[in-house]
């Protein structure tokens, strides 16, 4: 909770479909019925359900939040997030000759 909201926007919206949100994200189909919960003092209906998978939850022994990710922009960005780069070495084999002079700097800008 921040400033008494919770940080990640629930309770969400009822919806009557899943739909593709405008930021990429899905707004999963949540029922407006009549069913409610009463927990710690606060009463909660399908607005405060987290989106949840049975099978990782037995598998992993945790508690996993799941998202479906089928837009342009979120595929991106968990592109640009998994994939950084590819790893690089610099490996220099010379004779051992005594004094060698080893200029770094030249060698990372070579590097590049």
């Amino acid at each position: 909770m921040h400033g008494g909201k919770c940080k990640n926007h629930y309770p969400r919206s009822f919806a009557e479909e899943t739909v593709q949100g405008e930021d990429s994200y899905p707004i999963y189909k949540r029922r407006k019925d009549s069913f409610t919960v009463n927990k710690r003092g606060a009463i909660m209906d399908n607005r405060w359900v987290v989106p949840y998978n049975p099978y990782l939850l037995n598998r992993y022994n945790c508690h996993l939040n799941v998202e479906i990710c089928s837009g342009v922009k979120a595929v991106k960005y968990l592109y640009k997030y998994i994939y950084k780069g590819h790893d690089k070495i610099v490996v220099d084999i010379n004779h051992n000759e005594g004094d060698v002079i080893i200029d770094e700097i030249k060698q990372f800008q070579d590097a590049r």
